[in-house]
């Protein structure tokens, strides 16, 4: 008797929980077939008995789809034009031109709102994370003769050897060496000019999806080709931005032309990369440098190089030096 009692229990149960989901169907089924018919026999328009028997969800879901004007079609041409100006994803496109009705100025606007919640979301969830990887970069000269080097971090070496990972430390360094304004390298206030890139920086940390940060920069200031300086600045970045070196030598002791002045001083950071000058003190490690065999012409110290351009040798010519090794401090 109690086997009866319990199944009898159970198909109560059942029943309970289908009852509301088969009533729904059959509500559903009924609504479709009330439009079905109508539309079959074109009775009525949207007032017909068909209309009047549908439930009023139904109703209200017809109403907002015969109203609706028809979607704008995206096309290829638009999702182009719009990539062209933005570098995003196709899909990302796409559906911003569909929120914006085809309108290009507007799907545009829809993109950079959303990427920039992006970006600082990333940012948000990627700044903590350990940075050991990245590559230093050098800025080009300047309208007033300014250099910077830096050393943007990220942490893997697949985004480090990124060409965009690269063109980004460039555009940081060159923002660096706007800020710069000592002749003899110094350092410059990361902090300050990070702020000012933020939004790149940003942008990056979402694409890469790694937490990107300026580590260290340092810069110079009124090196040649400025017509009033009197310093020649040498360059060199080694690889994949794994090793870089700057070089601040006295034009005053040049008799070179300046473009053999320059090619001078970027053997010199070459070296310096190549072989790192030892000593206690600053004055003493470009002294040693003098004496170093150079790595570019055997049988050669630099001192003999800068001789045989042209360098006066009374006082050493070289008036600073600076070497990064990635991650170094």
């Amino acid at each position: 008797a109690r086997v009866p009692r319990v199944q009898a229990a159970a198909n109560a149960s059942v029943e309970r929980l289908l009852t509301p989901f088969l009533l729904r169907v059959r509500a559903t089924l009924a609504d479709m077939a009330c439009v079905l018919r109508g539309a079959s026999r074109c009775l009525g328009g949207a007032h017909g008995p068909w209309w009047v028997a549908a439930s009023a969800t139904t109703r209200r879901a017809l109403s907002t789809s015969l109203a609706r004007p028809s979607p704008y079609k995206v096309t290829a041409a638009d999702i182009k034009a719009i990539r062209q100006r933005t570098s995003l994803p196709i899909g990302a496109c796409r559906d911003a031109l569909l929120k914006a009705d085809g309108d290009h100025e507007a799907a545009v606007a829809v993109l950079q709102a959303s990427e920039a919640g992006r970006a600082a979301a990333a940012s948000a969830k990627l700044g903590g994370k350990p940075t050991t990887e990245g590559r230093i970069a050098v800025s080009a000269n300047g309208p007033q003769g300014n250099v910077a080097m830096v050393e943007l971090q990220c942490e893997t070496d697949f985004v480090a050897r990124n060409p965009e990972f690269e063109a980004l430390a460039i555009k940081v360094a060159d923002a660096m060496a706007a800020s710069v304004s000592t002749p003899l390298p110094s350092s410059i206030d990361v902090e300050a000019v990070t702020e000012v890139l933020k939004p790149q920086i940003s942008a990056a940390t979402a694409t890469f999806q790694e937490n990107i940060r300026v580590k260290r920069a340092v810069g110079v200031a009124g090196c040649m080709p400025d017509a009033a300086a009197s310093t020649i600045l040498g360059q060199y970045v080694h690889g994949p931005g794994s090793y870089a070196a700057l070089v601040v030598l006295d034009g005053t002791q040049v008799e070179a032309s300046e473009d053999k002045a320059q090619a001078l001083c970027n053997t010199i950071a070459q070296q310096v990369v190549a072989v790192a000058p030892e000593g206690d003190s600053e004055q003493e490690k470009l002294d040693n440098l003098l004496a170093q065999p150079c790595v570019m012409k055997a049988d050669t110290t630099i001192a003999e190089l800068l001789a045989s351009e042209g360098v006066a040798s009374t006082n050493n010519p070289i008036l600073a030096a600076v070497r990064w090794q990635r991650g170094g401090d």
